[in-house]
């Protein structure tokens, strides 16, 4: 059976696991990537590392926002089409999404070498942490067209019904990641310069590989010359679908300078470097959640683009009971674990520990909940304006004012507490969109089971 065939027709419950299970394994392999950086980083530079990664990170989000743009956009045009029995424009999402890469990439480069200066004081760079931060940040810009080409085509394997090779170019990434770290940072003493290179070769390697799989013979869409000319009604959907993952990552880069600042106001930098290794951490237990979702997401596509209501729903049931699963695991071993795991990073600086610890608890609250924001139903779908409400919400309807408020109150607990706060609110609002939405389903009838096989006439 054609991988894309399974997708209309398999057990639910066997195509969550099939394809979320690779993307799961994939994304704790990219969690890895900032907790190896902060890692290596705390040992070869101390605090003052881990706050200078921390503060650039609003602009590393900002790149994640235009590689969820098109990426995201892309993956769920490839479901959608295919579930349409339309392969054409399937690889026509896919040769408009590296030509809107390319283009928005060298876009994005020039400017940040433009104004380096300026952003790099926006994000909160100043005094000794200023040098490494600049270090940082301008090899980073040169990642740019790897980190955007490898999160699309990553996205288009899972779309095409290619989860393992998804997986297993994470996991190749994650890897290199982790022997390039150290060697270029103590072996070849490039300091914190060596750990955006070594990001940089990671990505650069797994983008030139998966270019290589789709313009051969071995994948079920083709990369060709044809499939890259612009497409104007193509390009849009990629635009409309992805602009929700785009804006939120925005914000969240936004909400991210505030934050900085925040703390470096009531806890200076060891309240900054706690961030750091806060995210990390959490990263490890929210990206599998992702992974569920992106697992998710070609099969709802799919289902939904061929009218098979009652599969969408299970589908979405599956995900978020196992999503949630993870979230309250991860949750309890963090708190369990907490002042061992700051330990990791911080030497023999009982200050940082404690700063940390102390951070994580409040910061990290409500995290069981997570899964409720994380699989984003509306997004697989095709619904934008809905799937963008809901990704702004919890730092424009919630994060951000709080930010304002609570400090003022609670000072240095306040800002760790408007994490908590926000998440929980921005979960419940989440959680009545989903209900009524999947209630919606129950009176919308299933199409014949025949037009959920694509390519029928294909050997």
């Amino acid at each position: 059976m054609n991988n894309s065939k399974m997708l209309g027709v398999e057990s639910c419950g066997k195509l969550l696991l099939k394809f979320s299970v690779p993307a799961v394994i994939g994304m704790t392999a990219n969690a890895l990537y900032d907790f190896i950086d902060r890692l290596f980083l705390s040992k070869a530079i101390g605090i003052l590392g881990i706050s200078a990664a921390t503060v650039v990170r609003p602009m590393l989000i900002t790149v994640m926002a235009f590689s969820l743009l098109i990426g995201v956009g892309t993956s769920v045009t490839i479901s959608l089409k295919l579930g349409q029995n339309d392969k054409s424009q399937a690889e026509k999402a896919i040769g408009n999404a590296m030509l809107l890469a390319v283009a928005v990439s060298l876009l994005l480069i020039l400017l940040g070498l433009l104004f380096k200066e300026q952003l790099l004081s926006l994000f909160g760079a100043k005094d000794e942490i200023l040098p490494l931060a600049r270090q940082f940040f301008i090899i980073s810009l040169f990642g740019i067209p790897f980190q955007t080409l490898a999160h699309i085509l990553i996205g288009a394997c899972r779309a095409e019904g290619n989860p393992k090779l998804s997986m297993l170019t994470m996991l190749s990434s994650a890897l290199l990641n982790f022997i390039l770290n150290p060697a270029f940072i103590f072996i070849l003493k490039l300091g914190i310069a060596g750990s955006a290179l070594a990001t940089l070769c990671s990505q650069g390697i797994v983008s030139i590989w998966l270019l290589l799989y789709f313009a051969g013979k071995n994948s079920v869409l083709r990369l060709s010359f044809k499939a890259v000319f612009p497409d104007t009604a193509i390009l849009i959907q990629i635009l409309s679908i992805g602009m929700a993952s785009f804006l939120a990552q925005l914000v969240s880069s936004a909400t991210m300078v505030i934050l900085n600042k925040s703390l470096y106001s009531y806890g200076g930098n060891y309240a900054v470097a706690s961030l750091g290794i806060i995210q990390a951490l959490m990263m490890l237990v929210l990206l599998p959640v992702i992974g569920i979702n992106q697992g998710m997401q070609p099969i709802l596509g799919y289902n939904y683009g061929a009218g098979n209501y009652q599969r969408v729903k299970k589908t979405v049931g599956l995900a978020l009971l196992s999503g949630t699963y993870i979230t309250t695991i991860g949750f309890i071993i963090l708190m369990l674990f907490q002042t061992q795991l700051f330990s990791l990073f911080a030497g023999k600086s009982q200050e940082l520990v404690k700063a940390g610890a102390f951070g994580m608890r409040l910061f990290l609250l409500v995290l069981p909940l997570s899964s409720l924001q994380k699989i984003e139903y509306f997004e697989a779908i095709g619904s934008a304006k809905i799937s963008i409400f809901l990704s702004l919400a919890k730092q424009l309807l919630f994060q951000i004012p709080l930010l304002f408020i609570l400090p003022y109150f609670y000072k240095l607990k306040g800002v760790w507490l408007t994490g908590a706060v926000s998440d929980f609110f921005s979960c419940l609002l989440s959680a009545v969109f989903l209900i009524a939405a999947l209630y919606k389903l129950k009176n919308k009838s299933r199409l014949p089971i025949k037009k959920t096989y694509v390519f029928e006439n294909e050997a």
